[in-house]
């Protein structure tokens, strides 16, 4: 998927020196992903950077806010594909033709088939936006905004053919803190993630790679967010509401019902967690300080609410 996590693990990994044989994207939409489909993407931004690396001897560089890997994948010259299912007898085909030695996941919205998983001669590895056990399946990232998890981080692991349930080589925990926005928190996970999959490939070369089995027992998981996970309400403290809100307006379309209108929340601009209006709301443009349970906080609002998809991480 499109992502500075996705993009940042890949550049880690060929600025390390690793010969990537190509890159995969998912094509969009859920429906997709049990197409035979696959495609050569054509889209190629480096070849002058490609030919001034060449006669200079250096690598092109890749600015750290790329967000598509197929473009940091091409300024090294390396094949991108587009595919329905990667698991696909044509995605197939290809893989077992390249004889990988390792595939590398980030941000790939998909459960690899065993067939697929039993092509790479030193196994399979992902860096899962989470703490696994915890926060297994889609939308971590979302799913610890929501629920105002103060540490977070990235777990590098070898995958099997089950949901995030693949033996544990590295985690590595980062605090969460209060009004960190999604994108704020996924650029330090992106750099964890490229230092712990550039750490993790050198490993399972070198023949040193040890990893831990996932403790069934402590393992969560949830859905992909729908419409009433994207509701917030103040039936709770205003620090809750202001993070949630900080952390994840950005990706996805919350609302809330504000003076009997469904309001679209964009942001949260500041909160006091003791404060007393006086009263549920005061309106002033497009903000509005709400009450909550304890404490006041003061949204950027829009109405009236468009109909949205969340977008989700």
């Amino acid at each position: 998927m499109d992502s500075v996590y996705s993009a940042r693990v890949l550049a880690a990994v060929i600025e390390r020196g690793h010969r990537v044989q190509a890159a995969f994207k998912p094509m969009a939409g859920l429906e997709t992903r049990r197409r035979n489909v696959m495609t050569r993407s054509t889209y190629m931004p480096g070849v002058a950077n490609r030919a001034i690396s060449h006669f200079t001897h250096a690598l092109p560089q890749i600015d750290r806010n790329e967000a598509d890997p197929f473009h940091v994948a091409a300024l090294h010259g390396c094949p991108c594909y587009t595919v329905g299912s990667a698991s696909s007898e044509r995605a197939l085909e290809l893989v077992r033709k390249l004889a990988p030695d390792v595939i590398a996941i980030a941000f790939f919205n998909q459960l690899l088939k065993p067939s697929l998983l039993a092509v790479p001669r030193l196994g399979t590895l992902n860096a899962h936006p989470s703490l696994l056990p915890g926060y297994r399946g889609p939308a971590p990232l979302f799913w610890m905004l929501r629920n105002g998890e103060e540490r977070g981080g990235v777990t590098l692991h070898l995958v099997d053919d089950g949901e995030d349930t693949g033996a544990i080589l590295y985690r590595e925990e980062t605090p969460i803190p209060l009004g960190i926005t999604g994108p704020e928190l996924l650029d330090k996970l992106s750099d964890i993630a490229a230092r712990l999959m550039v750490r993790a490939i050198d490993d399972l070369v070198a023949g040193t790679a040890r990893g831990e089995p996932q403790q069934a027992a402590a393992a969560t998981r949830h859905a992909r967010p729908g419409e009433a996970d994207l509701q917030i309400t103040f039936d709770q403290p205003a620090a809750r509401v202001f993070g949630v809100v900080r952390g994840l307006a950005q990706w996805a379309p919350l609302w809330a019902e504000i003076d009997g209108e469904r309001v679209r929340l964009l942001d949260a601009t500041t909160y006091d967690a003791t404060a007393q209006l006086g009263a549920d709301l005061v309106l002033s443009g497009d903000e509005v300080a709400v009450q909550c349970q304890p404490g006041v906080v003061i949204l950027k609002t829009r109405r009236p609410l468009p109909t949205a998809q969340p977008v989700v991480r």
